[in-house]
This record gives structure tokens, sequence and C-alpha cells, in this order.
């Protein structure tokens, strides 16, 4: 056997009894295989495939390895394969995200998407060719037995089919065997085998899988966070769908000493069909022993932040801010009336990664990857589809931080990560045993305008919130409660929030005038205001949000107030006097006057109702 063996192997495939059809699917999906980047799911499936299936697996591992060389040379071209994908056949990624082991695919590198498409496509094409070349050798070689007797004497010498097996290898008997031969689709003992082959990918990938998937879980965590966030361990069981998470701590970036959060245990049971297809969904995920701003065993690390995309400029954020802002309107950066304003910007900077664009198309331009091998690795700034979503979490007796909410009740629904992928609300649920409440939902439904924030509170205490506040602020709360709404929305690029709060028991000071008002008429207002309607808006990028307010309104409506106090007070010890001067038995003609029509009115203006 003299010649090369992939040769010997490829002549004895063009006269064996191998059916046209089963090489056509070796080598479709030969090229699927290679053409794919990496291993994902999708590979062990294919694998699955090629065992079930009666294909020659030599054809099948020679077309993988020309399809891995094909990705290498035309990483460009699948990259850009792998935009188009994502851009006009989404619903590709849907597909094979719902069939189960190709599921468990890192659908978020742009060359994987562009080898969902491109390997089925190069592979039908060979795989037909290949199977048309079999059938016309196969034809020809009958032919040549029908029609030549010189043909048929010549290959029945014992020297030539010596000569024959030993050059090649074996072969049919005749031509007519070959196109004869009935195609067996699955191989025999395939079925169990393919069956033993799923279990063993099953049982190996979750046994080495969990510390991958913890660790991948705490780096993503960390960029995210601008800093270390541990996860002690996590376990999950594909038979049953338990799911464990144990010492979760997000340092705090601005202290690396400290953790903002540490989460001793986190339980849930997780749909077994999503974790086929390398999905981690919770129904209901019960977490213990939260804690705030504790001591770290040992300080954190700075990890740097992806960007998604270019800072705001001062200029554009503050051309922004004057167009969302009605003309008019008092505006001034957020952190100048609070407290904890660096920290409140810091938190909104950590929920970037999670908001989505403006719009639904991307307002960046993609990056061109800079080096070569960059286009096989190149991933889309936000993932196509959610790998982790916990429907409903829910947290009891949460000792929080802020002095406003205190002990409360929390729970969360739809928490995932790629929220914008899943298109279902993001809610918040705050009950606080001291009283005040939260609610509040972002949605990314809305194709044209994502990130719809739509919120209530109720009862908060305006004492409570006067120690967030900035000490220099002109209006100081004494006591009260505020309850309203917030709608608007927030994204990436920034946020447009417009917010209506009712005001009531209502007890403030000021030591200079406030919207226009002397420091005198200031402090006589306050004496006698008890309820206030109040309208506001922030506005403005995540990175330096501002607050705008209607100076001239709000003036309006406390002149208004203490106007109807001034009415009030006046009625009051108008009736005093009238009780006590006027007899008890009102003469007809002075009653007559006071009911008139014209001394109603007259009184009405000057009093009010």
């Amino acid at each position: 056997m003299f010649l090369p063996k992939r040769i010997r192997k490829i002549v004895a495939l063009l006269r064996g009894q191998v059916s046209p059809l089963l090489a056509g699917l070796a080598v479709g999906l030969g090229f699927w295989f290679g053409l794919i980047p990496g291993f994902y799911g999708i590979h062990a499936l294919l694998l699955v495939l090629l065992v079930l299936l009666n294909v020659p697996i030599g054809l099948f591992i020679l077309c993988m390895g020309l399809g891995k060389a094909a990705a290498l040379a035309g990483a460009p071209v699948l990259y850009h394969v792998g935009l188009f994908v994502v851009e006009k056949l989404p619903f590709l990624i849907d597909i094979v995200a719902k069939v189960p082991l190709a599921g468990a695919t890192d659908f978020g590198r742009y060359a994987v998407t562009g080898g969902l498409l491109a390997g089925p496509v190069i592979g039908g094409l060979f795989g037909l060719m290949v199977g048309r070349i079999i059938l016309i050798f196969r034809k020809t070689w009958l032919k040549l037995e029908s029609n030549s007797e010189k043909f048929d004497q010549w290959q029945k010498k014992k020297w030539v089919r010596f000569l024959d097996w030993l050059l090649v290898g074996k072969r049919a008997k005749d031509a007519k065997s070959t196109l004869e031969a009935k195609t067996k689709l699955i191989r025999k003992g395939g079925l169990v085998l393919a069956i033993i082959l799923l279990v063993i990918c099953l049982g190996l990938s979750f046994a080495f899988k969990n510390s991958l998937v913890k660790d991948k879980i705490s780096l993503k965590l960390s960029e995210a966070n601008g800093a270390t966030v541990d996860v002690g361990s996590l376990t999950l069981s594909p038979t049953t769908g338990a799911v464990g998470v144990t010492g979760l701590a997000i340092a705090d970036s601005t202290n690396l000493q400290r953790d903002q959060v540490q989460i001793g245990e986190l339980s849930a049971k997780a749909n077994v069909y999503q974790l086929s297809l390398g999905k981690l969904v919770m129904d209901q995920v019960t977490v213990s022993g939260v804690a705030f701003d504790q001591q770290r065993s040992e300080p954190a690390q700075l990890v740097e932040k992806s960007q998604d995309q270019a800072e705001v400029t001062e200029a554009e954020a503050e051309k922004e801010v004057e167009e969302k802002t009605p003309q008019g309107w008092d505006v001034a950066k957020l952190e100048d009336y609070l407290a904890q304003g660096k920290k409140a910007l810091e938190w909104l900077e950590k929920i970037k990664p999670w908001l989505p664009e403006r719009t639904a198309q991307q307002d960046a331009v993609q990056e061109t990857p800079q080096r070569y091998l960059d286009y096989l690795t190149q991933r889309m700034d936000s993932l196509p589809n959610a790998r982790v979503l916990a429907k409903e979490i829910l947290l009891g007796q949460v000792e929080l931080p802020d002095e406003q909410f205190g002990t409360s009740t929390i729970t969360l629904k739809n928490l995932s990560d790629a929220p914008a992928a899943l298109k279902l609300p993001l809610e918040l649920d705050i009950q606080s045993e001291a009283g005040p409440h939260l609610q509040a939902a972002l949605h990314f439904d809305d194709p044209n305008q994502p990130g719809k924030l739509i919120a209530s509170f109720t009862a908060f205490d305006l004492a409570k919130m006067q120690a967030g506040l900035k000490s220099d602020n002109d209006l100081i709360f004494q006591q009260g409660q505020a309850s309203g709404t917030v709608e608007g929305y927030v994204t990436k690029s920034g946020v447009d929030l417009t917010i209506q709060a009712q005001l009531s028991d209502l007890l403030a000071q000021a030591d200079q005038g406030l919207f226009g008002l002397d420091a005198q008429t200031t402090r006589e207002i306050l004496k006698v205001l008890d309820d206030l309607e109040v309208t506001l808006k922030i506005v403005g990028p995540l990175s330096g949000p501002s607050l705008a307010f209607d100076g001239d309104d709000l003036g309006e409506k406390l002149k208004a107030k203490l106007v109807e106090a001034g009415q009030e007070k006046a009625a009051e010890e108008i009736n005093k006097v009238i009780e006590k001067n006027l007899p008890k038995e009102t003469p007809d003609e002075i009653k007559d006057v006071l009911e008139s029509d014209v001394v109603k009115k007259g009184l009405q203006d000057l009093f009010g109702n």
C-alpha cells in the first residue's frame, strides 16, 4: 500500500459502498464543525450527530481540518458574516439557542455567529459537490463495466486486482453493487454510543464547568464593579437543577479594604431544560446572610472597566441638559445637593453595562479589530441572549445602610446578565418596616425607546431624607412625608426623569430667600406651609446628571400658600368678631344683605372659598 493513507481513503470512498448522501453529510458536518472557532455546545452536538449517523468518520475529520484552516485564513470574512447575522438574521441565533446542547455556545463572539451561517452554507455546497462526484464516478464505472468488454477482462486479471489492493485497498465487488447498496442512515450501535457520549459530555461539562462558570461570573462582575468580586463556591446539578452560591463579596472600588455587599448564601432551583441550553434560569432565589459595608480579610484589586462607548464631554453633557430641560428652569449638578453625591455617581456608572442604548440600533460604530487574530475573538458590546436569569429574588429582613429604609424586605424580578436581549422589565420592590415603600420597573421592550423607568414611592420621611442632602442647602426639612411618581428613561447615554412629588405634614426652614422670594417672606411661608406639590427633573449623562426645577412656578405656589394662609387667618378673626358682636337673632335686612351674590362674591375675592 504505497499511496498516502488519505489518498487511499478518498479513492476507496469513490469505489466503496458508502452512500453519496452520507458522504455529503460528513463533508457538511465537518466544515460546519471546523468553521466555528473554539469548542462549544454546538461542537458537542455535531460530534453526537457524527456518532449517530452512519457517515464516514475519516472524511468528517479531513473536512473539519480544512474548515479550521479556512476559519483561520478567512477570519475577517467570518467576522463580517457574524456582523451580518447579528444585524440582519438575529432569529438564527435564537433558533440555535433553543436547541439542547447547541444552546451552550458563546454567541457573543462575532466569528462564532458567523460560523453558524457560513458553516452549513459552505459545508452544504461542498457536501453536494462531493456527493455528486461520487455518484458520477460510480455511474461512469458502471458504464465502463457494462459497455467495455476489454475493461471488464482487464480488471478481472489477478495481477491487476492484487496491484489495486496493494496501492488503494478494498473496494466494492463491482460498480453495480455501489449503486444498489441500501443507505443505512443510522450507524449500528450509534444510537447507544451517541447517548453514552452525550451523557459523558454533560457529565464532564458540569464536573468541570462549575469552577469555570464561577471564575467567569467573578470576572464579569469585577469588570462591572471596577473592583474585585469574590465568589466562594458555585454548584450546579444538571439532574435536579439545584443551584447554590456561597461567599459572594462585592468590594468597594473607592475603599479596597471594605466590601459594599456580602451575601452568605444563595440557593435556587434551575430549569433543567434551560441548563441543557447552557442557561441558568431560576424561578425563585432565596438569599441569606446579607451585610453591607463590611471589612475584607484582604484588600481587593481594582479592575479595569470595559468601556461601552466614549465618555461624554462636558460640552456635550451641558448641551444634552439644555435640550432636555424646559426653558426658565433652574439647573444645578445633582451632587451639589447630595451629601454622598460622588457615591451616587459611582453607582450610576456601575449599572451602566446593564443599561440599553438610547435606541434599539447601536449609536456607536462597531470598532474594527486591530490585530488579525482579534477577528476570531472580537465580542459584542452586549450579549445577544441572556445566560443567567433570576425570575424572582427575595431578600428578607435586610439591614440597609440607608437611614430612610433600615430593615426592609427586597424583591427583585427578571434580574439577568443581558436585560436588553431578554426584553423583560427589571422590577424592584423595597418595603421598609418603618413605612417607606419603593416600586420601580425598568423596561427594555420598546424597540425605539428602551430603558423606560416607571416608579412610585410612598411615606418617605423628609427629616431622614435631609441626612442625605448637603448641610449647606438653602432649604432644610425638619419633618414631613413625600410620596409620588417617577417616569422617564435611563440609558447608557444618560437619564431623563420627571419626578412628581407630593409633600405633606411639612415643616421646613430657610435662612435666606428661596425661588425669587425675600428671606422674610420665605420664613413667613414656611411657618404656615404644610403641603406642597413639586415637579423635578433629573437629566444629563450618567457621569454627571443635573437636577432641574421650575423656580418661578415654585415661587408662585409658595406665595399662593401664603395668601391662602392669610385668608384663612383673616376669615377666622372675622368669624370671631361676628360671633361676639352680632345678635343671636340676625335681623332679616342684614341676613338678606349677607346672603346676596354681590357680598358673597366680594368676600370670596378677598378671602377665598
